[in-house]
């Protein structure tokens, strides 16, 4: 807690807080599109290797970038997880000097 209060020294802490409350909720729906990618990914090379709906490639292509949007998932997890409590650190410097943390 006190090096966040000495990382935030000569910033508005308010500015600060809106910001991360701007990057986490950009990082939650990054989340998000990783989330719904794998399984996109994982249908669409599955149903083209079994129906032979579109060139055999696009399914492989489909299947090796599964890896990936797992890769993405859970780094972008892991960035929003360290925002939120950043966030709460503020929040909390914010409460403590008897401000109100919302902007």
């Amino acid at each position: 807690m006190q090096d966040r209060a000495e990382e935030l020294r000569g910033k508005n802490p308010k500015r600060v807080a809106s910001q991360l409350r701007y990057q986490l909720r950009l990082q939650k729906q990054r989340v998000l599109a990783h989330a719904l990618a794998a399984p996109l990914l994982l249908a669409a090379g599955m149903c083209g290797l079994i129906w032979d709906l579109w060139p055999s490639m696009i399914s492989i292509i489909c299947l090796a970038l599964i890896p990936f949007a797992l890769l993405g998932f859970i780094a972008d997890l892991s960035i929003a997880r360290r925002r939120r409590r950043n966030l709460e650190e503020i929040e909390n410097l914010l409460q403590a000097d008897g401000k109100s943390p919302e902007t």
